[in-house]
């Protein structure tokens, strides 16, 4: 075998059966280029996890099966039996375990790791003899796959370096790994004044922990310039892992890259050059700098081979340029290059292995917005909410975080909307949990909405008047008692929708600039503060997300049909017609969407990224296409920021 995935894909050679049923306890079939394969041999999947949904969708859609269409239903239970009797009688079993492509190491083990992390061990695991114990394993991942030395770390400054070479690593550490770095850690004496296992934990415990003790340090520092020698203890700073030069290149960086807030009350003329990127000076200087160097990170990305979670990492780094460069109007040349560079590769990226997406899991973190009542019901919590600002691009995100980021901690991810990203598809999907094509009665409202989200947790068990959904939030000045989940205390999970930016998104007749002139007054008002301060304080888990994102673009003319188009949006059209769609894209430069986990019926065409059906040169901010800054939106867990002593 080349790679791993040739175990896999050797179960799906022609002849196929029409009916395949495959057994996958370790999730081995939830990686993007196997979906692929699979869709390319024409192999539909269905995700068994609820009887009666199961058994709706199998009869109305995939019964009959045609000539040359197969039908692959996916469970992670051992067993068969939990599949209906007759799809057992006709279908053809398959078994996909982990032990089969990795006999060298305990399943245990490699059962917790992703589709990435395989990638790096499968050559590995060609040179190892013989079976290896779980110690063994565990050493080798960490040193060898995550190239983590742990073995040498012998001093704070190097343990730091260590965790920002963990948490900023291409591959998902499992809690296996990071409980074996945590006991071997805690042995250390010269850590025993550090937070071991929530830094090697939690991504924003760690930042945290980095700020708060930058803050201290460069307090220190202006301090020493201040006092006299003989009064002034310098063994603070000469014991600190920042005097460590190569920590210092790792800090540089993550305050380049918008990880780590720079400080605000630290005089800079007592600060050395290699310190100003963590300090906010003149805004203007330091702004160029990080989107010089920014740059020049994502063109090292675009020459990767590019996975959806290479996107993932993408987005944040491009939206932190692009809103730097908007918001202190620096007209970066090269930026808009790379933007229209980018975007093109996102649009070939989309077209080939978008459809792949919707079956990817959401157990360590949702993928897509129909993912998240998913994965939010796996938390546990006692209280969740979900505060959705409906159409807050990742742009739009930098600077709403910025507000926050005083009194929370923000541990951020991308997820992707559904396409077309209007409101109606995307959000409806976000609060159903369901692919479109579930709704394909209010495709076109979201009158449903408040019903899909109670249904949806009613199937966890929940209560009706255990669940709220309130929108129409965000509109002058906060008032707790309007907030419908912070008045009844029996409320266990709280959908509320902020339709702020939404609003002014329709209104940004200056575009981007605008916008942020715009959003800077309504974050001033305190209202989304307030509302996260009282979620938080009433016991709730606190999510921030988006259902889409939006797009500056300029009208590339209209296009007259009439009533042919069931929708008529800037950025999106959709007919009840393939022959209407297609004809209206061969007169004007679109893009004709497949039709991916819609209603049928419903055919699609974009605008392209930066353009609108709108009047020829007219400028305007909305959604419902493909461009990035549309498709990638944030997932945020927000929690209160624990203050050191």
């Amino acid at each position: 075998m080349n790679n791993w995935r040739d175990g896999i894909l050797a179960y799906f050679k022609a002849p196929l059966p029409h009916l395949l049923l495959v057994s996958d306890p370790e999730g081995l079939l939830y990686d993007e280029p196997i979906l692929l394969s699979l869709q390319d041999k024409g192999i539909e999947i269905i995700q068994f996890q609820d009887r009666a949904k199961f058994r709706y969708l199998y009869e109305r859609y995939y019964r009959d099966q045609k000539e040359g269409k197969y039908l692959l239903i996916h469970f992670q239970d051992k067993s068969f039996n939990v599949l209906p009797y007759d799809v057992i009688q006709a279908g053809h079993p398959i078994e996909l375990r982990i032990s089969k492509l990795f006999p060298q190491f305990p399943a245990s083990i490699i059962g917790q790791l992703d589709a990435h992390t395989l990638d790096a061990l499968y050559p590995l695991s060609r040179e190892v003899q013989g079976p290896l114990s779980s110690q063994e394993t565990l050493d080798l991942l960490l040193r060898k796959v995550f190239k983590l030395p742990y073995d040498i770390v012998d001093s704070p400054a190097e343990f730091l370096r260590l965790l920002v070479k963990k948490h900023e690593s291409p591959f998902d550490m499992p809690p296996v790994l990071e409980q074996y770095l945590t006991g071997h850690f805690q042995k250390a004496a010269f850590l025993r004044s550090m937070p071991i296992e929530q830094l090697i934990t939690s991504k924003a415990c760690f930042y945290q922990y980095l700020h708060h003790e930058w803050r201290t340090y460069l307090h220190q520092w202006v301090q020493a310039q201040h006092m006299a020698k003989e009064h002034y203890d310098d063994h603070y700073h000469q014991q600190h892992p920042f005097e460590s030069t190569d920590l210092r290149h790792d800090l540089t960086r993550l305050f380049v890259e918008g990880k780590l807030e720079p400080v605000s009350d630290i005089d800079v003329h007592h600060l050395p050059d290699w310190a100003y990127q963590g300090v906010k000076g003149d805004s203007v200087v330091n702004s160029k700098t990080r989107v010089a160097a920014l740059i020049e990170q994502l063109k090292a990305k675009l020459e990767e081979k590019l996975s959806y979670k290479h996107w993932l990492e993408i987005m944040p780094l491009f939206a932190e340029a692009k809103f730097l460069n908007v918001k202190y109007q620096l007209a970066h040349a090269e930026l808009s290059q790379l933007e229209q560079r980018l975007e093109e590769h996102f649009e070939a990226w989309m077209l080939a292995e978008y459809p792949a997406l919707a079956n990817l899991p959401y157990l360590k973190a949702p993928v897509m917005v129909h993912h998240i009542p998913h994965y939010l019901s796996l938390k546990r919590a006692d209280k969740i909410a979900l505060v959705v600002l409906d159409g807050m691009s990742f742009i739009q995100w930098k600077q709403i975080r910025s507000a926050l980021s005083i009194d929370f901690q923000c541990q951020e991810q991308g997820v992707f909307a559904w396409v077309p990203t209007i409101t109606s598809v995307s959000r409806q999907a976000l609060f159903s949990g369901e692919l479109p094509f579930h709704f394909a009665e209010t495709i076109h409202t979201t009158r449903r909405e408040p019903s899909a989200w109670q249904s949806f947790w009613e199937k966890q068990g929940m209560a009706k008047r255990q669940i709220s959904y309130e929108k129409g939030l965000g509109q002058g000045p906060y008032q707790s008692a309007k907030v419908q989940a912070l008045q009844h205390s029996n409320i266990k999970v709280a959908g509320l929708i902020i339709d702020t930016i939404d609003r002014l998104i329709h209104g940004a007749i200056q575009g981007h600039q605008g916008l942020i002139a715009e959003i800077e007054v309504w974050l001033r008002n305190g209202y989304l503060k307030q509302l996260i301060r009282d979620l938080l304080a009433a016991g709730f888990s606190v999510y921030l997300t988006s259902d889409h994102g939006n797009k500056e673009s300029i009208g590339i003319g209209r296009i007259n049909e009439g009533v042919l188009a069931e929708t008529r949006g800037e950025r999106v059209r959709i007919y009840s017609s393939e022959q209407l769609r297609n004809q209206a894209a061969a007169k004007y430069a679109s893009i004709a969407w497949p039709n991916i986990g819609l209603p049928d019926e419903r055919f699609m065409l974009l605008a392209k990224s930066g353009e609108a059906f709108i009047h020829q040169g007219e400028q305007v901010v909305s959604h419902g296409g493909i461009s990035i800054e549309e498709v990638i939106v944030p997932f945020v867990h927000i929690t209160p920021k624990q203050h050191r002593q």
